[in-house]
């Protein structure tokens, strides 16, 4: 006498007891079946070879949660923040000098973020060294991405041959995705958001904006190079403090320490060491037919 065949229960079907509750005509709940690929959720990014995919998701990610909670992120920042005790190291007059100090003292790694700026104003122009620095730190490690935060005329974009909108300011605003405002550069890996549009109009939020996009860029790179003029740096200061591990000052070629005493005041109140670089070095020639560099 051989053993029964067991029922096949792989689909679940109701219970037969609740046939009674049923009126006649009605038909007894199925499973549906959809034919098909299988649906794309709306708010899902789709892939684009310029942005990891793991950008959209956490901004969104991000703003979700601000929303739900906005209190304490908006109370964060009208605190009064602590003393910065950034020290000053010594003057560079080589980006390699400066890109070696910035690792060795990451021990041994390349930064989670770093800030280049210009020491003085309005003639500080630091977007030749921040290009420079960019460019290197590609050729360690290729998920790096230059950010242009500066709002005056000295922007990357120019010497990059890029549009300046949309950019930063447009992604913060909520004007524009990540996928609008992030660009490559014509000779590297690098990846490039620029400024944007100067005109946004502030509403005392952009330190609690740019902490969200930083969080999800620093998230989904390897390192963040972060561009801006010393009028920026101090607009942001409530949320770049205690968040870098290094900043790279820039003077103007001639210049001393003591012309950019006030500069450095703000740097110092990042709570960072800053490595400061004396621009007006050599030049070196990134390839045959490539732009040159500050070297």
């Amino acid at each position: 006498m051989g053993l029964a065949r067991r029922p096949n229960r792989s689909r679940r079907q109701p219970p037969k007891f609740l046939d009674r509750f049923r009126r006649k005509g009605d038909k007894p709940p199925t499973a549906e079946k959809r034919s098909g690929p299988p649906r794309r959720h709306q708010n899902q990014s789709r892939k684009d070879k310029r942005c990891p995919p793991s950008v959209p998701t956490i901004y969104a990610t991000t703003l979700r949660n601000a929303s739900r909670h906005p209190t304490p992120t908006t109370q964060t920042f009208r605190w009064q923040p602590a003393v910065g005790n950034g020290k000053v190291g010594p003057v560079l007059r080589s980006l390699d000098a400066v890109l070696n100090h910035v690792i060795s003292a990451n021990t041994g790694g390349l930064p989670r973020a770093l800030l280049v700026a210009g020491a003085l104003r309005p003639k500080a122009d630091a977007t030749q060294a921040v290009i420079a620095l960019a460019r290197d730190l590609v050729a360690r490690n290729e998920q790096v991405v230059l950010v242009d935060l500066a709002r005056g005329a000295s922007v990357v974009s120019g010497r990059l041959g890029m549009p300046r909108v949309p950019g930063f300011t447009d992604l913060a605003a909520g004007r524009a995705s990540f996928s609008d405002v992030i660009r490559i550069d014509d000779e590297t890996p690098l990846q490039v958001i620029t400024a944007g549009n100067p005109a946004v109009p502030g509403d005392g939020r952009e330190p609690d904006r740019f902490m969200r996009v930083f969080e999800a860029l620093t998230q989904a790179y390897g390192c963040v190079v972060l561009h801006a003029d010393i009028a920026t740096v101090q607009a942001l200061l409530p949320a770049l403090k205690f968040e870098l591990p290094a900043a790279v000052a820039v003077l103007q070629d001639g210049a001393s320490l003591d012309s950019a005493k006030g500069a450095l005041s703000t740097f110092k109140a990042l709570g960072c060491p800053i490595v400061v670089y004396e621009a007006g070095g050599r030049l070196r020639r990134m390839g045959l037919f490539s732009r040159s560099a500050a070297v």
